[in-house]
């Protein structure tokens, strides 16, 4: 009997469910942070994979140098790391964990906030989707509009059953993409997380 061994991946990361579905905020922040990563998205080839669920063999992970220093977006650059050194970050749904977002309005916008200095930083280092928002801080007042329409259309790629959701969050989501936006202005000069808020 001859027996067919499966491809042995490099890096491979799974899909991520809502921890909180009945709270709104944790919603929010799940649809805005994971909506590209639903259960019910089919196993493909992506451009990155978040850092709470994937798996790596030993040797990838230090030949890219591991995960950045960035304040957030340490996964996004880790993935584009990877794709530079030839390796196809692969999604299988299956392999699922369960995430437990943020559920007050406070840390939910803090949140937002780092998340935009880590994009401002690593798209000024990066050519990545949205590296052309690093010219000019002007643009920044343009991506809560931007972004919104980017998590509505991932959201309902994935998952059709989310749209009553989605219309129910967009007021939460738009106003933590204005703090997303400010980070992002922020991320042009700053280096500590702790001149964010004036700690």
């Amino acid at each position: 009997v001859q027996t067919c061994a499966l491809p042995i991946l490099s890096i491979v990361g799974g899909s991520i469910e809502n921890g909180y579905p009945s709270n709104i905020i944790a919603t929010s922040e799940y649809l805005m942070e994971f909506g590209e990563f639903m259960p019910a998205k089919r196993k493909c080839i992506v451009n990155m994979i978040p850092s709470c669920n994937f798996g790596i063999k030993k040797d990838l992970f230090i030949s890219v140098g591991g995960f950045s220093n960035l304040i957030s977006a340490q996964d996004a650059k880790f993935s584009y790391e990877i794709k530079k050194y030839g390796e196809n970050v692969h999604f299988n749904p299956k392999i699922k964990i369960v995430h437990f977002n943020r559920q007050k309005l406070d840390k939910f916008f803090k949140r937002q906030m780092e998340l935009g200095v880590g994009a401002c930083q690593f798209r000024q280092t990066a050519k990545v989707r949205g590296h052309i928002l690093t010219k000019s801080k002007i643009f920044s007042l343009f991506i809560p509009f931007i972004r919104l329409f980017a998590i509505w259309k991932k959201v309902l790629l994935n998952n059709m059953g989310y749209f009553y959701k989605l219309f129910i969050c967009s007021p939460f989501i738009f106003a933590g993409l204005v703090f997303y936006s400010y980070g992002f202005l922020k991320g042009y000069k700053f280096v500590s997380i702790n001149d964010i808020f004036g700690i």
